[in-house]
């Protein structure tokens, strides 16, 4: 048997594939052109380049392979799908049927069509522990009461937004929200927020309250930190419950380099939207 993964952007299928093979997994990749990184090649048994929207050809590569168990790895970036989508029959009947096309309305449905053919979808975070983040302060200094309280008020906005599936993360000081995740990604509404904001903002970053957590998770990297550094952001509260790690050693060591805070939210935190 086979494990699939239909692959994104960024280092998430990389770093997948290369844990699944570690574990003598046989890995089968369907990758998307124009955004998943060519460097899968090096990490899969077989790749698949594929246009967005071309369900039926990745169901039948999985077949092929007896694909049993597979996962959604990655980003699409949601201001080019349009212009780069190219469904195939299979995904253009499913894309058809959807009442409303919000993020997860659509991978639930896709999760939903691979299930039906005998191939479970599987949390991609399930095979790699060691990119969680630990919950309390992972570096920087005691958080002072008004830091406190703008991630308080960050969660409970996200809170509120995540409920019509927008938003993961948002940027806030001293009591005021100052840019709000959309389709420009996390590092885009950093740079946006600090402009507004000015040096020392806060940068909260939560999964959605009923997000499924086997699509589009919380994740960060060294870019998100070298971001927050050249916006002079103070602090990063994250989420160690449901959030990944890209490279933790280089991400903890640009936040002391960079002075910048970073604060791991713990499930009862992300339950109540505050901190004790």
């Amino acid at each position: 048997m086979s494990f699939g993964i239909i692959a994104g952007s960024g280092p998430l299928p990389l770093y997948l594939a290369s844990a699944l093979r570690a574990r003598d997994e046989r890995v089968v990749v369907a990758a998307h052109r124009d955004e998943s990184d060519v460097a899968i090649e090096g990490c899969a048994d077989r790749v698949e380049w594929i246009a967005l929207g071309e369900l039926g050809r990745v169901l039948q590569l999985f077949r092929e392979e007896g694909v049993s168990r597979a996962t959604m790895a990655g980003a699409i970036a949601r201001q080019r799908i349009f212009e780069r989508l190219k469904p195939d029959a299979v995904g253009f009947e499913l894309l058809r049927s959807l009442a409303q096309s919000s993020d997860d309305t659509v991978l639930r449905s896709i999760a939903r069509l691979f299930e039906a053919q005998g191939i479970e979808i599987v949390d991609a975070a399930d095979y790699l522990p060691t990119l969680r983040l630990a919950s309390g302060l992972v570096v920087g200094a005691e958080l002072s009461a008004v830091q406190r309280r703008d991630i308080t008020l960050g969660l409970r906005v996200l809170q509120t937004l995540g409920e019509h599936d927008l938003g993961q993360s948002i940027v806030v000081k001293e009591g005021s929200v100052w840019a709000i995740e959309a389709a420009e990604g996390t590092d885009a509404a950093i740079g946006r927020g600090a402009s507004l904001g000015g040096p020392g903002v806060v940068v909260v970053k939560r999964a959605k309250p009923k997000q499924d957590t086997r699509f589009d998770a919380p994740v960060i990297g060294p870019t998100t930190i070298e971001t927050m550094a050249e916006a002079k952001a103070a602090l990063l509260a994250f989420d160690a419950q449901n959030g990944l790690v890209f490279d933790a050693p280089r991400v903890i060591a640009l936040a002391k380099q960079s002075d910048v805070a970073i604060y791991g939210l713990a499930a009862e935190e992300l339950e109540q939207c505050a901190l004790p």
